[in-house]
């Protein structure tokens, strides 16, 4: 009869066969940005579309760094009739300086200008409501404010959207980061992402499975208004990835998309601002609930990072199947590095980077009760507060 060792690994290995077939068919139906033709389809009666209107929206805080490369980068989209407003939240830096400049030197740009931010609001929400507010595009494009957009994005894009239809168009950007394990990591976070949304399944009416990129939603300025727009999201530090499940759950039509070098975000520049930026929403993803945070973890700790360590001292024939799992997971990791455009060799502190991804998630859970919520660019938000911004249907 098998020994403990030996079940666990043949379950370990079975699972890991089933997970990578499921992941890799599935990110290979996920469609490129750069292969989406860059023109309308004409009218049924053949004559040609009108190009609609295009309000970019950005919610820019204490941005010096990025916000004139990325507002240039927006200002230079070849596409004829868009806008783009910066919301200038609350900044303390040079942020509203740049952005009068390029305001005076650019006149599609519009600053609007946040002194003090409301009580029931996570201040980026409310910028980007305000911006939504102010807008007067047929499509509202909402990105972040140190995103690089290539000059062809927006046509590529709106021609996508309106040829299949869609109500919301999400663009994941290429990541890039500072050193070789942040590179790991971004690897790691994005096989857990698409492990925990599904996102190829957000364009299948009746999946229930949605998904929303920060650096790129593009919807209809009409579906999002008559949704409520952001008014429903105030309160959610995950706004982007909420925004597309308002969108999907009152059953408009959605698709991500892979943006590749069009589309790029230097996402954090050290391992502490990794550690920071994703202690706002490591747990509201998981809708505060410690048992996903405590489960998922376990998962992750067994099926990730264990197989690494059992093939050092597990007997045969555990060693072997250990081994065939520790192959699998680094030729998993090793395409998504090429498909993410990151050297292969990265892959080889996968198990680090998935380590420091549970520490992430729970210190955000621990923190997060600890301090009885978010603090969030200064800004202290109750969880009873946070817990309440539920997200069902209209």
């Amino acid at each position: 009869m098998p020994n403990f060792w030996t079940l666990l690994s043949a379950v370990t290995l079975l699972t890991t066969l089933s997970l990578t077939t499921f992941l890799l068919r599935g990110m290979s139906k996920v469609r490129r940005l750069a292969d989406s033709l860059p023109e309308l389809p004409p009218l049924p009666d053949g004559s040609p579309r009108r190009w609609p209107s295009v309000s970019i929206i950005v919610a820019a805080r204490n941005e010096e760094a990025h916000v004139e490369a990325a507002a240039r980068s927006l200002l230079a989209q070849d596409y004829d009739d868009f806008e783009v407003l910066i919301v200038n939240d609350r900044s303390t830096d040079r942020t509203g300086e740049i952005l009068q400049m390029l305001a005076a030197e650019m006149p599609r740009l519009t600053i609007v200008n946040v002194e003090l931010l409301p009580p029931g609001w996570l201040g980026k929400n409310h910028a980007l409501h305000l911006g939504a507010q102010k807008a007067r595009g047929d499509l509202l494009l909402f990105t972040d404010a140190d995103v690089s957009f290539a000059p062809k994005v927006l046509q590529r894009a709106v021609a996508h959207l309106m040829r299949e239809d869609l109500d919301h168009l999400t663009v994941v950007p290429e990541v890039k980061m500072p050193n070789w394990f942040l590179d790991s990591f971004s690897l790691t976070f994005f096989l857990c992402f698409f492990i925990y949304f599904q996102p190829w399944k957000a364009r299948e009416r009746k999946s229930g499975c949605y998904v929303g990129v920060g650096a790129f939603n593009l919807v209809r300025s009409g579906v999002l208004r008559g949704l409520g727009g952001f008014s429903r999201l105030r309160m959610r530090p995950d706004d982007d990835v909420m925004l597309g499940r308002l969108i999907k759950r009152n059953g408009f039509h959605q698709e991500f998309l892979y943006g590749d070098d069009l589309l790029t975000v230097p996402w954090y520049p050290s391992i502490s601002a990794t550690v920071q930026g994703l202690m706002k929403n490591a747990f509201s993803g998981l809708n505060y609930d410690p048992k996903i945070i405590i489960g998922s973890t376990l998962t992750m700790a067994l099926l990730l990072v264990f197989p690494f360590a059992a093939i050092f001292f597990v007997p045969p024939p555990a060693h072997w199947l250990y081994l065939a799992v520790v192959a699998i997971l680094l030729a998993q990791m090793a395409i998504i590095a090429i498909r993410a455009r990151k050297p292969i060799w990265v892959v080889l502190a996968f198990p680090l980077t998935v380590l420091f991804l549970i520490y992430i998630e729970w210190r955000a859970m621990l923190t997060t009760y600890w301090q009885d919520g978010v603090v969030w660019r200064g800004t202290h938000y109750p969880l009873s507060e946070l817990r309440k911004n539920h997200i069902e249907t209209v």
